[in-house]
């Protein structure tokens, strides 16, 4: 098996409201680890200012890509999940949402 190739992200408040609704947001907590103070440096490293994420309506979580799609995959039939593709286009309705795939 190879090995998951990929970087960290962070995983925004909104993102992780949406994760919410679906109830994978612990799961996908579990997985990461919680950012709580943002900082600010110029390009040479010296700080500019530091920001408390504390307290926002939801957290937000830094992990590896590799982990989130885990979490997803482990919820989604693998017929819904396409990686390594790129979206030609999306449609929304009434019914849902419809993605092309190129």
């Amino acid at each position: 098996m190879s090995e998951p190739v990929g970087a960290g992200l962070a995983v925004q408040t909104g993102p992780m409201l949406a994760l919410r609704r679906l109830g994978l947001d612990v799961e996908v907590a579990s997985v990461g680890h919680e950012i709580r103070t943002a900082v600010m440096r110029t390009a040479g490293g010296t700080v500019l200012g530091r920001t408390s994420l504390e307290g926002l309506a939801a957290p937000m979580v830094a992990l590896h890509r590799a982990r989130l799609q885990g979490v997803l995959r482990a919820h989604v039939p693998d017929a819904r999940v396409h990686t390594g593709r790129a979206v030609a286009g999306c449609e929304q309705d009434d019914r849902g949402v419809r993605v092309t795939l190129a």
